[in-house]
């Protein structure tokens, strides 16, 4: 009889915030189950899953999906979670599943709770089925938080070994297909370290310090979540507050959270003057769901690697004799173009609207909304531009993240 160990990143951190709802905040948990039947290990039936709509219940994606035939079922999407599947112990009862093994659930306090593990015969998401899950069972405390009395459990990224899975938050899409991304550009591809059973782990910087981050769909106290030890270290703007009580399996922590002076950059993307929490408990950082949301997600855990596309970012560049070609322009961005107050100049070039002032780089724009545009190297910025009564753009009001608008009018 062979035997293997799975050991599953994953927090059991609940944050009770003053609205008074339970938030699950990203920390390590180790979780250790002995498989005694290798049969056990899901089978993959199809290769795609197709577009399956998301629904977003305080910030962590949800999908639906059909288990042992019956369903469906409302169940999020844990990029944190490294397991297959965790199910709520209810429905476990009503579909048959019964424990067969236990495992140890750990966090970063060192302490550990026993929860049963059982097998799913048979799991259906969208187009993809797969046979034999194993399920972590638990009575969850999340039927306690308004919104999730209909949620019956989580799905990990351990439940897609061989898949590309994307969370398009943009688009409110989730997809497994197969194939495999592109080689890694450090820019919005990245090579990522599996933790936890397969967790993405990738590098951001922070100031001038490189700290490792895991990606986590289901952290949502904050964009970015650092260890004590570096935050500790860096340059606080305005002055540390408690947010909320951490409660880890065996006690109780104050959450913090502070603007830093410190840039954090990810790729291609740099975040000036950011709202860090603290602490992680564990030597990696966080980027949690409030980040993730303004992205379209593609981890390709075959290859270890995973893709971060901002707003209205091509997914795949067209190619053309091997060539990457630029989208056409579009002549809608003209508008927008011209001379504003502050010695701004807006361009269009190839599909994509560029800023300039006179002593500046140009930087790219990217479309948020109608009107409403980020820029590509510091996506905490935003540009509004404003209309007069007969709809001709007059001019455009600019932040850099910190809630101080300056307004620019159009020269020409």
């Amino acid at each position: 009889m062979k035997k293997s160990r799975l050991t599953v990143m994953k927090n059991f951190l609940l944050v009770l915030l003053t609205n008074p709802i339970m938030y699950a905040c990203a920390n390590s948990a180790s979780i250790t189950m002995e498989e005694k039947d290798v049969t056990h290990k899901h089978i993959i039936f199809s290769g795609n899953s197709g577009n399956i709509p998301i629904q977003l219940i305080n910030g962590l994606p949800y999908i639906k999906i059909t288990i042992n035939g019956k369903g469906p079922f409302l169940f999020g999407f844990d990029s944190g979670f490294g397991a297959e599947m965790e199910l709520d112990a209810d429905l476990a009862t009503d579909l048959g599943v019964k424990a067969t093994d236990k495992t140890e659930i750990g966090d970063g306090s060192g302490n550990t709770v026993t929860l049963d593990v059982g097998v799913v015969t048979k799991v259906e998401i969208g187009k993809e089925t797969m046979q034999k899950v194993n399920a972590i069972i638990r009575n969850s405390p999340r039927k306690q938080q308004p919104g999730m009395e209909n949620v019956k459990g989580i799905i990990g990224i351990g439940m897609f070994p061989n898949h590309k899975v994307t969370i398009d938050y943009p688009q409110l899409l989730f997809s497994a297909q197969s194939g495999d991304l592109p080689v890694a550009n450090g820019k919005d591809i990245f090579d990522f370290i599996p933790v936890g059973g397969g967790v993405p782990e990738i590098e951001i910087t922070v100031g001038d310090t490189k700290v490792r981050a895991v990606i986590d769909s289901r952290s949502m106290s904050a964009e970015f979540k650092i260890p004590k030890h570096i935050a500790e270290k860096l340059t606080y703007l305005t002055e540390p507050k408690v947010i909320g009580k951490g409660r880890t399996v065996s006690s109780v922590i104050d959450v913090i959270e502070v603007k830093i002076k410190e840039p954090i950059q990810l790729g291609k993307y740099i975040y000036y003057e950011p709202v860090i929490t603290y602490p992680s408990l564990n030597e990696s950082a966080i980027i949690g769901s409030k980040l993730l949301k303004k992205f379209a997600i593609t981890i390709d855990s075959k290859n270890k690697r995973i893709q971060l596309l901002k707003g209205d970012e091509p997914k795949e560049a067209p190619l053309e004799n091997g060539k990457e070609q630029e989208p056409k322009d579009n002549n809608n961005l003209i508008q927008y173009t011209g001379k504003y107050a502050g010695e701004r100049t807006i361009t269009s070039e190839g599909g994509f609207l560029y800023m300039k002032r006179a002593a500046g780089s140009v930087l790219k724009m990217l479309p948020i909304s109608k009107d409403e545009f980020t820029i590509e190297v510091a996506p905490n910025s935003i540009l509004k531009f404003e209309r007069d009564g007969n709809n001709v753009i007059t001019g455009v009001k600019v932040t850099k993240g910190d809630g101080k608008w300056e307004t620019a009018a159009k020269e020409n």
